[in-house]
């Protein structure tokens, strides 16, 4: 899994990118090498609450990195749904994002 690090790449994501959400996510999206991006505002909670987000988001892209086109660059953002939620809950939400976005 590639990571996306640099601030100029998560700035021509979010200028860029074509964005696709429902209650639990928001995943933006733009051509490119295939990297990926985990994000929790601080709107969602506090540390444990934002880090688990980003923990259930890795795990839901992990299980479904063979479906995933390998020529999109991603940034998973975590929204207020997402609280609470279980692993299977998020992979639904995602699987269903990814379809809607064609990757």
């Amino acid at each position: 899994m590639n990571i996306i690090k640099k601030k100029e790449d998560f700035q021509k994501i979010y200028k860029e990118g074509k964005s696709y959400s429902d209650n639990n996510i928001l995943i933006l999206i733009v051509k490119g090498s295939g990297r990926v991006a985990f994000a929790a505002g601080k709107k969602l909670g506090n540390a444990p609450v934002r880090n688990r987000a980003k923990r259930l988001m890795r795990e839901c892209y992990r299980i479904n990195s063979e479906n995933i086109s390998k020529n999109a660059d991603i940034i998973m953002i975590a929204r207020n749904g997402i609280v609470g939620k279980k692993l299977c809950d998020v992979v639904e939400s995602f699987e269903n994002l990814r379809k809607k976005a064609g990757i």
